[in-house]
C-alpha cells in the first residue's frame, strides 16, 4: 500500500489498533481530578500499557523527525497521533513505519498476554491523513474524551445502538426510518421544524435562534440538520441548556458502524438527543447530497406536523399498543463496538 500526498512540511496522522479479541489488558478506566481539580474519567495504566506509552514517548530519541503528539492508551486500543516532519525526511514512509511500531509492540505486549506476538494485536487497524485546524482539533478531543466516551457507551448501550426500521406514529411509515439515540423524544407533540438559511449571517438569525432555544427551554424539541451557521449557532445554545432536548435528523443512511462526534457522545448518552434518518442505509454519507438535505428539510416539517396531529391517522395495524400518540413497532437493534 501507498498513500499518495502532498509529502512537505509538518504531517499529522491518526493512528488506531486494538489487542485481538478486544482484551482489556492495557489500562482501566478510573475516576480522577483534572487539572482545574474537577472530577473526570481517565485511564490507569497496566504493566502492558505501561511499556506501550514508553515505546510511544521514546520514538523522537530514535527518529527526531517524528513526534509523539496526544495519545490515550485504553483497555482493549489505542489512539496515536503522530507528527511527521517531512522537511526532515522526504522519503518517509508511514505504512511501513507504523506496521514496523506494531511489531515492536508486539514483542512489548506478548509477554504480559503469554501468547505468540503475531496474536497481540487485531489484523485491521485505522490510520487516518489529519488536516490541521478544525479537523485537528477534533482528533485532539476524541483522543482526550475517549475514556469518558467509553463510560457513556457502558452505561447507555441502548442510545449507541442503530435502530433499523423504526416505526412510530410521527414517522411516514412508506420511508426506510433508522435511529440512533433515545427514541422515547419521538413521543414528545411538542416538536417544531429549524431552517436557517445560509443566506443570512448568525447575526441576522440571532432573534430567531433567541426564540427557538426559550421554546427548548419550555420543552419544546426543535428538529434540525443543524448544518448552517445559523444552525450550528442554535445547536451550541441547545447543548448550553440542562433540559433542552433535539433531533438531529441526517441526509443519509446511517451506517451499521456510525461514530459520533465527542459532543454527540455526550448528549447522546444523557438520552437529550435522537439522530434520524429516513434514508437507506446504502445513502452515502460523503459526498454530501444538497438534494437530500432539502428532502430532509421537508420531510423535517411533515415529521413535526404528525406529531401535533395534523396529519391522517395510520391504520392500527401498523402500530403497536402502548399509548396514543407514542405507539411504536419492534426496530432492530444493533450492536456497535465502542
Amino acid at each position: 500500500m501507498k498513500l499518495q500526498f502532498d509529502k512537505s512540511g509538518r504531517r499529522f496522522f491518526f493512528l488506531t489498533f486494538c489487542v485481538r479479541g478486544r482484551r482489556a489488558i492495557l489500562s482501566r478506566i478510573v475516576k480522577e481530578n483534572g487539572k482545574d481539580g474537577r472530577p473526570c474519567t481517565g485511564v490507569e495504566l497496566l504493566p502492558a500499557g505501561e511499556a506501550m506509552a514508553a515505546l510511544w514517548r521514546g520514538i523522537h530519541a530514535r527518529w527526531p523527525f517524528l513526534t509523539a503528539s496526544n495519545y490515550i492508551i485504553m483497555p482493549d486500543h489505542l489512539h496515536l497521533l503522530l507528527i511527521v516532519d517531512y522537511h526532515q525526511a522526504r522519503g518517509f514512509d508511514i505504512l511501513d513505519w507504523f506496521q514496523h511500531f506494531r511489531r515492536e509492540g508486539e514483542d512489548t505486549v506478548a509477554p504480559f498476554l503469554g501468547v505468540a506476538p503475531a496474536f497481540v494485536w487485531e489484523d485491521h487497524f485505522w490510520l487516518l491523513l489529519v488536516n490541521a485546524g478544525r479537523m485537528l482539533a477534533a482528533v485532539r478531543t476524541y483522543i482526550k474524551m475517549n475514556p469518558a466516551r467509553k463510560v457513556w457507551k457502558d452505561g447507555h448501550p441502548d442510545r449507541f445502538v442503530r435502530h433499523r426500521g423504526v416505526r412510530h406514529a410521527v414517522l411516514d411509515p412508506a420511508l426506510s426510518w433508522t435511529a440512533i439515540g433515545d427514541l422515547t423524544i419521538l413521543a414528545s407533540p411538542f416538536m417544531f421544524p429549524v431552517r436557517l438559511t445560509r443566506r443570512m449571517t448568525v447575526a441576522q438569525h440571532l432573534p430567531e435562534i433567541e426564540k427557538m432555544v426559550e421554546q427548548a427551554r419550555r420543552g419544546m424539541v426543535p428538529v434540525c440538520g443543524y448544518l448552517s451557521p445559523g444552525e450550528k449557532e442554535l445547536e451550541r445554545r441547545l447543548r448550553a441548556e440542562p433540559y433542552a432536548r433535539w433531533i438531529k435528523t441526517v441526509a443519509h443512511g446511517l451506517p451499521p458502524r456510525f461514530d459520533p462526534t465527542v459532543a454527540d457522545s455526550r448528549y447522546l448518552a444523557e438520552g437529550r438527543q435522537l439522530f434520524l434518518s429516513s434514508f437507506p442505509v446504502d445513502v452515502p454519507v460523503f459526498p454530501v447530497n444538497y438534494d437530500n438535505c432539502h428532502l430532509m428539510n421537508a420531510r423535517n416539517e411533515a415529521l413535526c406536523q404528525r406529531a401535533k396531529g395534523e396529519y391522517e391517522q395510520p391504520s392500527p395495524s401498523a402500530l403497536l399498543p402502548g399509548g396514543a400518540g407514542a405507539q411504536s413497532s419492534v426496530v432492530v437493534r444493533e450492536r456497535e463496538t465502542a
